[in-house]
């Protein structure tokens, strides 16, 4: 369940729940908010643009031509705002009260009533649902952007309009839509920003937490290589093949730079941060880390042949 809200200066925002109920809660409120600021400001024009008249000495003054006076036109505009300011906080709060009385995504999972989509799932649970070894939605990505998206000028390194790529998000987790069956076809930075959100939205990032210390002590040691290598035996079969496919597509990229002007450092500064990060971190390390994770993916584009046995 989805509802679309598009403001008066063209923004849209899609807003999506499993429960009817509370998207009808949401539409309520919407509707009684935009009527009463409707309302407010056909009122102010009601009182700006009514004729008054005066009465003195038995004759009638008809002043439906004049201004408001500045103490009159003061006093109307201080009465709007103070309606406005406590119909507003009488909604704040409404909205408040309801939000937290929802139950948490969590509990709702546990219960069996809120089942995880693509985004913000897990590998292994994407790929147990689709009975595939690399996530579908990945592998359509891939072929779209290999498609018609390698001759793109800074393919990855634009961003596309976030407000489509959400809109793809909430297809592919409401119906399973895939980007391949989409008619249209999204534009292809809206599919690479939305294949980039897939895997910064990830429950658990492709190199699982597990192993994120591991590499960040070894990132910079004499046998970083070996090291590396063995830390990716280890890791889960899934997480395994789907960064082996991203770093094949991304080679692909890398071997039409000179008309996409994208190369392995740009790659991997764009991909470092979006594959791994750690379960918690502090300001203080975030910047040297970042800068460790774009050295790693640089480090498997480099040398991918030596990490994954097989060349491209």
């Amino acid at each position: 369940n989805q509802m679309q809200v598009i403001t008066s200066t063209g923004t849209e925002y899609m807003l999506q729940s499993d429960d009817q109920d509370v998207i009808d809660d949401w539409f309520e409120s919407l509707t009684h908010a935009t009527t009463l600021n409707n309302s407010m400001v056909n009122n102010f024009s009601n009182v700006k643009g009514s004729n008054v008249q005066q009465q003195d000495l038995g004759s009638h003054l008809d002043l439906s031509r004049s201004p408001l006076s500045p103490s009159m036109a003061s006093l109307t505009t201080s009465t709007t705002n103070s309606t406005s300011t406590l119909e507003k906080s009488k909604f704040k709060e409404k909205l408040k009260l309801w939000l937290l009385k929802r139950p948490t995504k969590e509990t709702l999972r546990e219960k069996g009533i809120y089942k995880d989509g693509i985004f913000g799932s897990t590998l292994s649970t994407i790929c147990e649902k689709e009975g595939s070894e690399i996530p579908l939605f990945v592998t359509h990505c891939i072929e779209a952007v290999e498609e018609r998206g390698l001759y793109v000028d800074g393919i990855y390194r634009a961003n596309g309009n976030m407000a489509e790529i959400q809109k793809l998000r909430f297809a592919v987790n409401t119906s399973d839509l895939l980007t391949s069956s989409s008619t249209p076809p999204p534009d292809i930075h809206v599919i690479t920003g939305a294949l980039k959100l897939f895997f910064r939205e990830l429950q658990e990032p492709l190199f699982p937490y597990e192993h994120y210390n591991s590499i960040m002590n070894v990132i910079n040691s004499k046998s970083r290589a070996q090291s590396i290598k063995n830390i990716l035996a280890s890791l889960p079969r899934v997480n395994y093949l789907t960064l082996t496919v991203l770093l094949q597509h991304l080679l692909v990229v890398v071997s039409h730079s000179s008309e996409n002007r994208m190369h392995i450092q740009n790659l991997s500064i764009i991909f470092g941060p979006t594959l791994m990060w750690p379960k918690e971190s502090d300001d203080q390390s975030l910047a040297v880390s970042m800068v460790m994770r774009s050295q790693l993916v640089d480090m498997l584009l480099q040398d991918y042949s030596f990490f994954f046995d097989s060349v491209i």
